[in-house]
């Protein structure tokens, strides 16, 4: 199959890399300029072969015999400036250097992403994915409100806050947390980014806090029943849309009694018990939420 060639730097070493493919895989090696050798493509079978450089171009065409025929050129397209970054850069909604990162202790203060923490940068990229999706969807003409009921350390509180703005729509924004110490660091963290009246957190359990109008309700790993307490919430304060992932089904599973012939074997074991607990309690608040209108998001 055909092979890519192209330069690149590893390791502030100049390197060519090939990517060629078998048929089931993409195949990747990467040579320096004195292990490049021009004679294995010839005895893998290739029919032409194109080299260019800014100012030339050459043309290889090799017949069945594995004579080479070369036709040499000018190469008169104007010279483009070449990446050398060995591994492809993927674009990301917020940029690492953003100052809400450093903030955060996503980044460092040179705005380079800390290796730790590399699986939370990318958790929020893929939230603000769902964000940037529901927007058709929340924005109107008044300013977005959004509710993050438990929101822990607010990584993506401020990072939903940040992309809408990117994006050119305002938003407030309200943390809800039963933890002091949480509240505590990130009102420090909205105040050090002069962002007190815009983004605000609260200490309270769910349940206690009182609904408001909300265009997105988020509640994101809220245990057991917090996530009903969420729902119900959101519900109270008409959101458009409800961002909910659960965790820690405990409560159904404590009620679940065996009153059918058919289900001891399913009941019977605690794992399988468990999953069935799960399934059914989001089945129950799937319901819930038609019942109240809401739709399921495609």
């Amino acid at each position: 199959f055909p092979s890519h060639d192209s330069p690149v730097l590893i390791k502030k070493q100049l390197h060519l890399q090939t990517v060629s493919h078998d048929g089931r895989k993409d195949i990747t090696k990467n040579f320096l300029p004195d292990e490049i050798d021009i004679t294995r493509y010839v005895d893998a079978g290739y029919a032409n072969i194109r080299i260019e450089t800014t100012d030339e171009i050459f043309e290889i065409h090799i017949n069945e015999e594995k004579n080479l025929k070369i036709r040499r050129s000018n190469n008169n397209q104007p010279a483009q400036i070449q990446s050398l970054e060995h591994d492809r850069k993927k674009e990301r909604r917020i940029s690492i250097t953003d100052p809400i990162f450093l903030h955060l202790g996503i980044a460092d203060k040179d705005g380079e992403l800390i290796p730790r923490q590399s699986d939370k940068y990318k958790q929020v990229d893929e939230f603000l994915k769902l964000i940037e999706n529901l927007i058709p969807d929340i924005v109107d003409e008044k300013k977005v409100s959004i509710v993050d009921l438990g929101c822990g350390h607010a990584y993506l509180t401020f990072a939903t806050y940040r992309f809408l703005e990117l994006n050119g729509i305002s938003a407030k924004v309200v943390g809800v947390d039963n933890r002091k110490e949480s509240i505590e660091r990130n009102n420090g963290i909205a105040a050090k980014l002069g962002l007190q009246s815009e983004i605000n957190f609260v200490q309270s359990d769910i349940k206690d806090f009182s609904p408001g109008e909300y265009s997105l309700a988020i509640a994101l790993h809220a245990c057991d029943t917090a996530t009903d307490d969420a729902i119900a919430m959101a519900i109270r304060s008409k959101a458009k849309a409800i961002l909910v992932s659960p965790c820690c089904y405990h409560d159904l599973n404590k009620q679940l009694q065996v009153q059918s012939e058919n289900l001891p074997l399913m009941l019977r074991h605690g794992i399988v018990k468990e999953r069935f607990a799960d399934l059914l309690t989001d089945s129950i608040r799937a319901q819930i939420l038609k019942i109240f209108a809401y739709r399921d998001w495609e």
